[in-house]
């Protein structure tokens, strides 16, 4: 009876160790996660479009020439000269002749010379300076107040050659023959200026 016991418990310490052998093995491991890694891919970088500065000439006067200049649209006129002046720009010199009246479109005529001659006597009218312009305005008999004979950096010396049959013509010495250009535009009040600038 006592032996029949023993073999009882035996049996059931047995089927106890079996059963926990089995869950052991039965149970499975748990993953652990792996790191995620980070991203390297980057933005494209963007370069700036290259931009070109456009070139702006400070003195568009250097397009000028030494040609003779008349207007292409002119009227005759008799208005008087006002005054007239000699200035300086950092592109150019300037002498300016400004006619009583607005709106007016004077006959003028602009030329290097190896003299200028007054019109009517033929008479010479130097001028200081290496290069000759002989500029005609048409206008009535300016009186002599009204001529500046004042210097610029490159023109040397500017006078009257005199009136003749509706026409004013001025000498302008100038230090070289340089390239030159002719506008007439609106003038303070009731006048118009006519200009002839020289390219530096």
């Amino acid at each position: 009876m006592a032996r029949k016991y023993f073999y009882a418990i035996a049996t059931i310490a047995l089927l106890s160790t079996a059963g926990c052998a089995s869950r052991a093995n039965n149970t499975q491991p748990t993953a652990t996660p792996s790191a995620t890694a980070p991203s390297t891919s980057a933005s494209p970088t963007v370069k700036p479009s290259a931009t070109t500065t456009p070139t702006i000439n400070p003195c568009p006067e250097s397009s000028w020439d030494t040609g003779p200049q008349v207007p292409k649209i002119e009227q005759l006129t008799s208005n008087p000269i006002l005054k007239s002046s000699v200035t300086w720009e950092k592109c150019f010199d300037r002498f300016t002749v400004v006619l009583k009246g607005g709106n007016l479109l004077p006959h003028y005529r602009a030329e290097y010379v190896d003299l200028v001659k007054a019109d009517g006597s033929g008479f010479p009218v130097p001028v200081a300076g290496k290069a000759f312009l002989q500029f005609i305005v048409s206008s009535s008999m300016a009186s002599s107040d009204a001529i500046d004979t004042s210097v610029g950096k490159m023109i040397q010396q500017a006078r009257s050659a005199g009136w003749f049959e509706g026409q004013m013509t001025f000498a302008i010495g100038v230090d070289a023959k340089r390239p030159f250009a002719v506008r007439v535009l609106p003038g303070t009040g009731n006048t118009t200026r006519v200009m002839v600038s020289f390219a530096r």
